[in-house]
């Protein structure tokens, strides 16, 4: 089985220029659909629950593993119309980094410093 991190999502191919337009300007459309934003109000809920589960100390080492790998991949879902408009050529009509959690060294930035 694959590991989750290597899922490519993004489009193999596209035959001609009418088709790869006609994908831009579809991709277009969807990142302001009413219901594409609902499934990104779904999906950064939880991944916020995913990023409590993993920042939890109390939980085991497994399902720590398991909820990365979900954090994972719902942050390419997150990304997906991003990444399909580089794989088209289009600019993307989405944020660059629609993920509003922290990275880890963003984290340790924010942590504050011990004084000596």
């Amino acid at each position: 089985m694959a590991a989750i991190e290597k899922i490519d999502l993004r489009l193999s191919h596209i035959d001609n220029d009418a088709e790869r337009q006609k994908a831009i300007n579809e991709l277009t459309t969807l990142v302001t659909n009413p219901g594409w934003l609902f499934l990104v109000k779904v999906l950064r809920e939880n991944l916020k629950r995913t990023e409590e589960v993993i920042f939890d100390e109390e939980s085991d080492p497994e399902t720590t593993r398991v909820y990365r790998k979900l954090r994972v991949f719902i942050k390419k879902m997150l990304q997906l119309p991003a990444e399909q408009m580089k794989v088209l050529g289009g600019a993307p009509e989405v944020e660059e980094n629609p993920d509003p959690f922290y990275t880890g060294d963003e984290i340790e930035g924010l942590k504050p410093r011990k004084k000596r």
